[in-house]
């Protein structure tokens, strides 16, 4: 089956010596959108409960915000004073930081953070018995305490004039945040060791970058301009004019709007739902995509999830026990299929690299080693060193929150399973929403046996879903995008690096000191947010309830997940044997989370249109409606800006979900 071809840019260009990168005003702008970016999505989600913003690995609030940049600023500045202008390096720095910091806020690692250490004590009650189970657990410097009613004036909302309790937060949010900067550190370390390989030996596609690299790249604003192509306009016409249409809905509902998500209907009873969602953000980027990932991402989903889902279901086959908060809810062994593969995916694609890891090992071991590592973003002894040092750090955090070293073992595995896989995964994909088929908690637990997990451990495995994030690899898909944007980048990549960590720095503390103090003012239960009410019904009572009916290893479920590694080798076995074999593995590794679900008619569609467009017309017809979705992406980050600025002004607590999985 054709291939998508890879883009072409003039990186000679991109890169010429007078090209500064990692600029002063490069990082002050950046550390504006990322300040901009932590306000604006928990405004947006809490206040105005409009659109979710950073729920893909692409944030669309990043993406407008970069858009302004390119269209607005930078000519504008160049207009005021032409040395003003903001070169391609320094602009793809700016959204390096973006793509860091839009990691953080609202539906990200700090919401998640904030729902389940505030939830615990706020709603306790005798029915759900909470406190019999975890209060005496907690440590004291992890979970704020309900001291003189602080956590219910958090959810509430404090008397006028209450003074916020920062004393209670100071320790819990201290060591949180060091325990997020140890994550954020590996996953860089992990990030810089596998960049070479991903992007130069196996030569991924990362398509989440090429409609960027498209946007900024010079010949597509000089020589050959894009923004005057009719296509692009065309694109731009179509989702922005959807939208805009859509908002006449708001004000006057005899106006038919135009539904991009229809209800969702069944096969047949008993099988898992179809979500005809038309998602034009997943439909722009997924262009940019091969075409065998994207009929594999479907097929698979239809194959071994809505499939085999349903005649299980229709036979009567369950699986005891209450599954992943997080994982797939209609079939919950088609979870631990793919996360089967998923494990055979990373551990087939680190053997693969073998002689690139030896080399880093080498390099690590012997400056002299010939392998070159001055373009990284670390070298590769701080690398090697910092994978090191930060596990084990990450190692004794765990051990000191309550988490016994055995347990410890099987998480830091699923965990790292779970960040380089999602991580590949998208960057190979380029499909927006990506998640782990099953959390490294539940796969814990049901590997070890709830029997052989003390009281601690369980606690500590509650605590731990602070960093879930929706499975979604927390900032290691992120860090691996912003190694490959680095080769684009005319600077020290030390720098660059130092750039995004600061940028993480102040994104963390913007967030911390705008929704703590809203949540005393307005109350956080107000925020309908669901990772700050995520203790209520997704983490607490999931764990609580394989405590009081604890198990043994799950067998049934290992089953599966041995099936999934198995099935895995089989299909990768056929990709490598057999050039004409169509079906590309990856799909199998997410066909059965819940957002792959939500996505497969966009996807469906996109990778249709492809399939036309490279049988009758080749890499050429490709490359000539590039623009078109490029405009489509760009009419839709303005559509979504302009409804949230309606919703803002006239229907603020009653926003519209116009953005969504």
């Amino acid at each position: 089956m054709a291939k998508t071809p890879a883009p072409q840019y003039r990186s000679e260009y991109l890169s010429k010596p007078n090209t500064s990168g990692v600029s002063l005003r490069a990082i002050v702008l950046g550390l504006a959108l990322v300040v901009l970016i932590n306000l604006w999505m928990p405004y947006s989600e809490y206040i105005v409960r409009a659109s979710r913003m950073n729920l893909s690995h692409f944030p669309v609030a990043v993406f407008i915000l970069f858009l302004l940049i390119r269209y607005l600023l930078t000519p504008l500045l160049s207009a005021w004073n032409p040395t003003l202008l903001l070169t391609p390096s320094e602009q793809f720095v700016i959204i390096a930081m973006g793509l860091a910091g839009g990691v953080v806020p609202g539906s990200g690692v700090l919401g998640f953070l904030f729902g389940t250490i505030a939830t615990p004590y706020y709603f306790a009650t005798p029915e759900n018995r909470w406190a019999d189970f975890f209060h005496a657990y907690f440590p004291t410097y992890l979970v704020p305490p309900n001291t003189n009613g602080a956590m219910r004036d958090f959810y509430e909302g404090a008397l006028p004039g209450t003074p916020i309790p920062w004393s209670i937060w100071g320790a819990p949010l201290f060591w949180w945040l060091v325990f997020i900067a140890a994550i954020v550190f590996v996953s860089a370390c992990i990030a810089v060791i596998l960049r070479r390989q991903w992007s130069e030996n196996e030569r991924l596609a990362f398509p989440l970058l090429s409609p960027t690299l498209h946007i900024v790249s010079p010949e597509q604003t000089r020589d050959n301009p894009l923004q005057y192509r009719g296509l692009y306009w065309a694109g731009f016409a179509l989702s922005s004019g959807i939208l805009a249409w859509n908002i006449l809905h708001f004000f006057w509902p005899i106006v038919p709007d135009i539904k991009l998500t229809l209800p969702f209907f069944y096969f047949a009873k008993g099988y898992p739902p179809i979500f005809p969602r038309f998602n034009i953000y997943v439909m722009g980027f997924a262009y940019f995509a091969n075409l065998d990932v994207l009929f594999s991402m479907w097929f698979f989903h239809l194959l071994f999830y809505q499939i085999p889902g349903g005649l299980l279901n229709r036979i009567g086959f369950d699986m005891s026990g209450r599954g992943d908060p997080y994982g797939a809810l209609h079939f919950s062994g088609a979870g631990w299929l793919c996360f089967g593969a998923l494990c055979f995916f990373v551990f087939w694609g680190l053997y693969i690299s073998r002689h690139h890891l030896k080399a880093v090992l080498l390099k690590a071991i012997n400056p002299q080693h010939p392998i070159d590592d001055t373009r990284e973003l670390l070298s590769y002894r701080t690398a090697v060193l910092g994978l090191l040092i930060g596990t084990g750090f990450i190692f004794i955090w765990l051990y000191q929150s309550g988490m016994a070293p055995s347990t410890i073992a099987f998480y830091i595995v699923a965990t790292f399973v779970i960040y380089v896989g999602v991580a590949r995964v998208v960057a190979q994909t380029g499909i927006l929403f990506v998640q782990a088929p099953i959390s490294a908690q539940v796969f814990t637990i049901y590997s070890l046996g709830a029997h052989a997990l003390s009281m601690p451990t369980m606690t500590s495995l509650a605590l731990s879903y602070a960093l879930t994030n929706y499975i979604r690899g927390l900032f290691m898909p992120a860090l691996i995008h912003i190694a490959k944007l680095s080769e684009w980048i005319k600077a020290d990549h030390r720098k660059l690096l130092g750039a995004v960590f600061l940028g993480l720095v102040v994104g963390c503390l913007t967030f911390i000191f705008y929704v703590i103090p809203l949540g005393y003012e307005r109350g956080a239960f107000n925020f309908n947010d669901i990772p700050l009410k995520s203790g209520i019904n997704r983490i607490y009572p999931v764990i609580l309830s394989k405590i009081v009916n604890p198990f043994d290893s799950d067998w049934q479920r290992l089953s599966f997940f041995g099936g999934g590694a198995a099935l895995m080798g089989c299909l990768t076995f056929l990709q490598y044997r057999f050039p004409w074999w169509p079906l590309h593995p990856i799909g199998l590794t997410v066909c059965s989370t819940n957002v792959a679900r939500s996505n497969q008619v966009s996807i469906f569609i996109i990778w249709a249109f492809k399939l036309f467009v490279l049988h009758f017309g080749g890499v050429s017809a490709y490359r000539r409606f590039q623009p078109f979705f490029i405009g489509l992406l760009t009419g839709y980050g303005l559509g979504v800006a302009l409804s949230f600025i309606v919703d803002a002004l006239w229907f603020s607590g009653q926003g519209h979900y116009v953005h969504r999985w």
